[in-house]
């Protein structure tokens, strides 16, 4: 910030508003980390542990009374590998390197369709239609004399 450290702790004490906006900052920057992982994660695959429910029968010799069955829950651990999502891979390479995986997206859509709508534009301006009669432009609608376009542009 450009600062001593002891002036953003005076400043602290002093604006409780100041305090909370760094506090949110603080959080947010922690939010963002966590999703930028699982990002990674997932475009690059990883092990997780799970806990998995076993159901485990134990026998007891119990004098007098002979074999006894007892059945229980246990939790076992499994790692098991999460392997790579190909959209993760994509996102991830489209948003690093756009110059190669064309990470424009939608934006670079619409920069072409606003293109092609200002050379339309350009072009019906520079090229005023044609003065034409009202028979001749029922004719045009009826699709008399091969033609199946009213203002008769090319």
């Amino acid at each position: 910030m450009g600062v001593r450290p002891a002036t953003v702790q005076t400043w602290k004490k002093k604006s409780p508003a100041f305090q909370q906006a760094l506090e949110r900052g603080r959080n947010q920057a922690s939010i963002d980390m966590q999703v930028e992982k699982a990002l990674f994660e997932a475009a690059t695959g990883h092990v997780v542990t799970l806990r998995k429910p076993v159901k485990v029968k134990e026998e007891k010799n119990r004098p007098g009374e002979g074999k006894q069955t007892e059945e229980k829950i246990v939790y076992a651990r499994e790692q098991v590998y999460v392997a790579p999502k190909i959209t993760a891979q994509m996102f991830w390479l489209k948003c690093r390197r756009p110059e190669i995986w064309g990470g424009g997206g939608r934006a670079a859509e619409a920069e072409q369709e606003m293109a092609s709508v200002a050379e339309t534009y350009a072009y019906l301006l520079n090229s005023p239609l044609p003065v034409r009669t009202l028979e001749a432009l029922e004719a045009a609608e009826d699709g008399e004399n091969g033609e199946d376009r009213v203002c008769g542009a090319e």
